[in-house]
């Protein structure tokens, strides 16, 4: 049952493209199907949040911990940190628990939950990794990460719904790669680098309010 709820999940999002080959910007590929499943995941985070029910949670940690998630080992440019009293969490272990506050006295949703704790002290490997954090109103954070040549580069970000984000990606030259500039804080870039370097990763915030994200890098 869980494994159709989130295949069809995953149907919902088979249609996004995003600007990739570094020759090229203008042109697009598919996305790969693991970044369409946290895209499905950072809106299940958000709408279990905004509508406080504990399943949309439950799947988004499904999600996230099938893909799996490693050490983050970029460099963030603006070392400041913007605070926000969220009422969206991207932390696993913290919608675990908003989980099983909202699922009380239903014990199908409890047996959930608790086997997403079992499964969160596993661990699981992962080819991204994931970075938390809070870009304030009408800024911009930078990050310095490496990618490597001849495979794909993927960076996917989920906002907490409260402004517009935006996704820039410079190569080492200062050219513009790729981006995602749509009117909603899930973004995704994917891109094909030549050779290994560094990329600079900006991620913009539109809105009035700090926005709490998720970035996943590969």
């Amino acid at each position: 049952m869980k494994k159709t709820i989130i295949a069809a999940l995953a149907a919902v999002v088979l249609g996004f493209t995003a600007m990739a080959q570094e020759k090229n910007p203008s042109d697009t590929v598919a996305l790969p199907q693991d970044v369409q499943m946290m895209r499905v995941a950072g809106e299940l985070v958000k709408y279990g949040y905004a509508k406080s029910q504990a399943l949309p949670l439950i799947q988004a940690v499904e999600i996230y911990q099938a893909v799996g998630e490693g050490n983050f080992n970029g460099e963030k440019a603006n070392n400041e940190s913007a605070s926000k009293d969220s009422s969206v969490s991207y932390d696993i272990s913290q919608i675990i628990a908003d989980a099983a506050e909202l699922a009380e006295g239903d014990t199908n949703l409890l047996a959930l939950v608790e086997n997403l704790k079992t499964k969160a002290t596993r661990g699981a490997t992962s080819n991204y990794e994931v970075h938390r954090d809070c870009v304030s109103a009408n800024s911009t954070d930078e990050y310095r990460i490496q990618f490597r040549g001849g495979e794909s580069a993927i960076v996917v970000v989920s906002g907490d719904g409260d402004t517009d984000l935006d996704l820039y990606v410079y190569d080492r030259n200062g050219n513009l790669v790729c981006s995602d500039t749509d009117f909603s804080d899930d973004c995704v870039a994917v891109w094909n680098p030549r050779y290994t370097q560094t990329y600079t990763i900006r991620i913009k915030n539109r809105g009035r309010v700090a926005n709490v994200y998720r970035m996943a890098v590969n």
